[in-house]
This record gives structure tokens, sequence and C-alpha cells, in this order.
């Protein structure tokens, strides 16, 4: 989508059309992939739950042979799942939304986002997801020579010589404490990646 502005020509946009993304799966699957991995701008901005438009267009590209959905957009952290194999389906991965990497969104929820990291194990020509986590990072904007500065911070991974003002450290507390919290409750099988050092 657009958020309703309009397209002028000669502006080109590939928006959403069932239709289009079967015909391209189809064709994608005569390559012989091992996995299909789709990405998808999607859903409603500033929420943090998937739309039911959203949770139709995954289901309908699960069922259609798409593997793992990184998803893209709201501008904020939305739930993520791991589906393992079964008899009837194999490994599939959906990340809603992974919010914002470098942005100049300050508000709540908006100053960060997530790093998916999935690895993919082939063995006699079957391939699964065999680890699947994620990163929080947030959006440092200090200012440098008068000038504002973007820093993308590993939330688990904090450098003890970064020297970060007071209403920052608090800021990204906030959005650190925001993030745990939605996803330690709705994710499924995607745990946070955490180091062995995280506080500031």
């Amino acid at each position: 989508g657009t958020n309703g502005l309009p397209i002028p020509k000669p502006t080109v946009v590939n928006l959403i059309d069932t239709l289009v993304i079967l015909a391209d799966i189809k064709k994608s699957k005569e390559a012989f992939l091992d996995k299909l991995i789709v990405m998808v701008h999607w859903g409603k901005e500033y929420k943090s739950h998937p739309s039911k438009e959203q949770i139709k267009l995954a289901d309908f590209l699960f069922k259609n042979g798409v593997d793992i959905i990184i998803g893209s957009h709201p501008h904020v952290l939305q739930k993520m799942e791991l589906f393992k194999e079964t008899t009837e389906t194999p490994d599939r991965l959906i990340a809603y939304s992974l919010g914002n990497f470098v942005s100049n969104q300050k508000y709540r929820k908006t100053d960060g986002g997530a790093i998916l990291s999935v690895t993919l194990t082939k063995e006699n020509n079957n391939t699964k997801i065999s680890n699947a986590g994620y990163t929080l990072i947030w959006v440092n904007k200090p200012i440098v020579s008068g000038k504002k500065k973007f820093e993308i911070i590993n939330c688990s991974e904090i450098d003890s010589t970064k020297v970060l003002n007071l209403h920052s450290k608090e800021k990204m507390n906030l959005f650190m404490s925001d993030s745990r919290t939605l996803l330690s409750k709705e994710n499924k099988g995607i745990k946070e990646i955490l180091s062995s050092h995280n506080k500031l």
C-alpha cells in the first residue's frame, strides 16, 4: 500500500495483488529453491499487533508454498513465529514487522527494531530452519559538530565505552522494556539473542 497516496505516472508501485503473487510463487518454484523467502510491505503504521489483513495474507502465502515471510511498514515491532515441520507442512517462519532500523522517528516504540537471524540447514536435499532468533537494536541520535549522527546500538551487546546521556539511556531502556514485553509474550519459537553483558 501507499498510505492512501496517489501513484502518479511514471511512478510504478508493485501493490499487493494475490493473483500476481501467486504467479510469482509458481514461477519461483520452477527454480528448485531450497526455501522461498518473501518480503512484504504491509500492515497498519504504529500498531504492535498484526492486522486481520496481514494474518489473512500470511495464511495465503504459506498455503501457496512460501517458507519465510519478513514484514515491514508498521514502524514498530510485531510478533515473530516459527512453525516446525510436520508431516503435512515444512518449516515456516514469519516476522510480521521488524520495526525501524535506521530511522529519524523518535516516538515510543518507533526508535528501534530487531535484526532477525535465521539458520537454514540442508541435508539430503531437505532444507530446514535449524535456528532462529532476534537481536534488538536502538537508534541513538547524538549531535556531533552541530549535526545529527545516527548510531545503531545492539541492545544485547551494549558497549560499556559508549557514553549515552541520561535521556538516551531512559529512551533506550523503555524501548527494550516495551519490545521484550511484547515479544516474550507473543513470539512462538523465536527468542532474543542475548549477550552475557547487556546492561548499561
